[in-house]
Order: structure tokens, then sequence, then C-alpha cells
């Protein structure tokens, strides 16, 4: 199993935060990570893992292949949950061009991030960055 070519997605602050996909790691060398901030949340449970980044200080960065926005949405709504809700940013393009992307805080400040858009989810957790 070969990671699929990637693109890249716009995060709700204008910068193309998520690339979704590229490289060529092994499917099953790939879970979802235990430990840093990815430990705040539960392991979405939707699509294909394509790809993990450790970004280092307990920070992550996760992608999906085979996502609905849907699916997406619900990612998010099991994060607000687990205690991200400040300062939420949602852009919900889903009427016209099938882009969701979030971004949140919680209460530590911790941020969580997830864009979703054609069939692909990538999702941040971790220090703030700029």
């Amino acid at each position: 199993f070969e990671t699929p070519p990637g693109v890249v997605v716009t995060g709700t602050d204008g910068d193309d935060v998520i690339n979704i996909g590229g490289g060529g790691l092994p499917g099953e060398a790939l879970s979802f990570p235990a430990t840093g901030y990815a430990a705040l949340i539960s392991a979405p449970d939707v699509g294909t893992l394509s790809r993990v980044e450790d970004r280092g200080g307990g920070s992550w960065a996760v992608y999906y292949t085979g996502v609905t926005v849907e699916q997406g949405k619900g990612c998010y709504a099991a994060a607000r949950t687990a205690g991200f809700t400040e300062d939420e940013a949602v852009d919900d393009q889903t009427a016209s061009g099938g882009r969701y992307a979030v971004r949140a805080y919680n209460s530590g400040g911790v941020m969580f991030e997830l864009v979703c858009q054609g069939g692909n989810m990538g999702l941040y957790i971790g220090e703030k960055y700029d």
C-alpha cells in the first residue's frame, strides 16, 4: 500500500497548513499516535490513514483518504466533546465546494485543526503555530 499522490488544502487562516498524502509510507506501518497531544482525542474511525507526521514537542499531523465532509464534521464533533471549543473558527463551504475546515483550542491552549476536502482529511493537534 502506497500513500496516494497528495494535494494541498488551505487552513482556516488562509495558510496552506495541511498537505494531504505524498510520500510512500507503507500503510501497515501507520497508526494514529497515542502520545503527546494526540492522546487528548480519540483516533478518527474514518477513511484510510495515509500519513502521520511527528511535528515535535508532542504535536502531530495526521492524514486520511476516503473521508466524506460529513465524516470530517463528525471528527470535529468528537474533538469538541474532548474540550476543543475555545476560539473556534469554522470555514464551512460544503454547500458550494465541499470544503470544511475548523480550528479550535482547549482550555490549556492546545490547538486542534481539521481540513476536509476532496475525499481527504488532515488534522493537526498540538502547540499553536503561526
